[in-house]
């Protein structure tokens, strides 16, 4: 297998981000039909709500030889909660 994925992350402000990623997966075998040739394209943008939460929407299209081209499309919003954080006194075991 001789896997080529160079992808791209660009800012247009401090708050939105342009993705491009493009992958070619060339898979050689013994015989005719056992070779492929796989190309997968997933552009996206990604806009920052807040420091831990954002928006994103990505398409991407994948297209092995041989078959169809499929297209897969989403969006979603995605939250990190905020770690906790202990005072020093309280790490480890409890104090009796």
């Amino acid at each position: 297998m001789n896997p080529t994925a160079p992808s791209l992350l660009t800012a247009f402000s401090p708050a939105d981000f342009l993705l491009a990623e493009w992958a070619r997966t060339q898979r050689s075998g013994p015989t005719a039909t056992t070779n492929s040739l796989r190309n997968t394209a997933a552009p996206g943008y990604d806009h920052l709500l807040s420091k831990r939460t954002d928006i994103y929407a990505i398409y991407s299209l994948d297209k092995l030889s041989c078959h169809p081209i499929g297209n897969t499309f989403a969006v979603g919003i995605r939250h990190t909660p905020e770690m906790c954080s202990f005072p020093e006194s309280s790490k480890g075991f409890p104090h009796h």
